[in-house]
């Protein structure tokens, strides 16, 4: 069987879930002090173990977390108030629709913040993001996790200075998405995209 060591310049706990899934025994973050690790991490692949560096161990402990706490709690209400978040819809409006009160509907969003250790309405869009990437196959998230690995790589691929101009619209396209379920919005009906 054939040993993989993955060196990367990136690692975000996506990275980290995805390498861990597809097999990769060794995951080697560029951004740790990898001198000393290196004659290790090999050693440890060779005899049959793992190695991730320490961010990357980190990064893996993260969505192994997220995989563990957070989407085993999330049902068709909870994903509900989250698309009408990412559609911009006061509480109110997310209220009306789905025949609950204001006030049950800043409680969701309250016990979603705290499930998501975010502090934040926009984080917790954030980190349902990232989750989203981390695991595009569970239900809302679907269409979200196709588009924001293509939003990613718009941004990354431009220059460092064009970078934060481009990435508002991409967000904007990202959060209709996600609200959509991926059935329309074509990348190129954005303005800016």
């Amino acid at each position: 069987m054939t040993r993989i060591i993955l060196i990367d310049s990136i690692c975000t706990p996506q990275r980290a879930l995805q390498a861990s899934r597809r097999g990769i025994a060794g995951y080697l973050y560029l951004g740790d002090r990898l001198t000393e690790r290196l004659k290790g991490a090999v050693t440890d692949v060779l005899e049959g173990g793992t190695y991730y560096s320490p961010t990357a161990a980190a990064a893996l402990a993260e969505a192994e977390h997220l995989t563990d706490r957070v989407l085993p709690r999330l049902n068709a209400y909870h994903r509900a108030v989250l698309r009408g978040m990412a559609q911009y819809q006061p509480a109110a409006q997310i209220a009306a629709e789905l025949g609950r009160t204001t006030q049950a509907i800043y409680q969701v969003q309250s016990y979603l913040r705290g499930l998501f250790d975010v502090d934040t309405n926009g984080a917790l869009l954030e980190r349902a993001a990232e989750i989203a990437r981390a695991h595009g196959e569970h239900g809302v998230f679907q269409g979200w996790a196709r588009l924001t690995t293509r939003v990613r790589r718009r941004v990354f691929e431009q220059r460092p200075a064009s970078r934060q101009a481009a990435i508002a619209p991409l967000l904007s396209l990202a959060l209709y998405w996600i609200c959509d379920g991926g059935a329309t919005a074509p990348v190129h009906s954005f303005p800016g995209v």
